[in-house]
C-alpha cells in the first residue's frame, strides 16, 4: 500500500490536532485541588547582592580579550539573557 506525501501529511496534522484538542478538553474537565502557595516563606534573593566594581569590570574585559587573543577569536556576540 502507498500513500502520497500530500494525504499523509493532511491525515497526519488532523490526527494530532484532535488528540491535542480533546488533551486539552480532558485536562480542563478534570478536576483538581488547588492550594494557594505559601508566600510568607519567600525572601529576598538578591538583597546581598553587590554590583562589581568598575576595576573588576576591565579586568574581566582585559581576561576576555586575551583568551579570545590566545583563541584567535575575533569576535563576540553576547545577548541579554532573561536573567541579565
Amino acid at each position: 500500500m502507498s500513500i502520497e506525501r500530500r494525504k499523509f501529511l493532511k491525515y497526519s496534522a488532523g490526527s494530532a490536532a484532535s488528540v491535542s484538542f480533546f488533551s486539552g478538553i480532558i485536562a480542563f474537565t478534570k478536576k483538581t485541588e488547588y492550594n494557594d502557595p505559601d508566600w510568607s516563606q519567600l525572601h529576598n534573593m538578591t538583597g546581598n547582592v553587590k554590583p562589581i566594581t568598575v576595576a573588576e569590570r576591565q579586568q574581566r574585559i582585559a581576561k576576555a580579550q586575551q583568551l579570545m587573543a590566545s583563541n584567535q577569536i575575533q569576535a563576540l556576540i553576547l545577548d541579554a539573557g532573561t536573567s541579565l
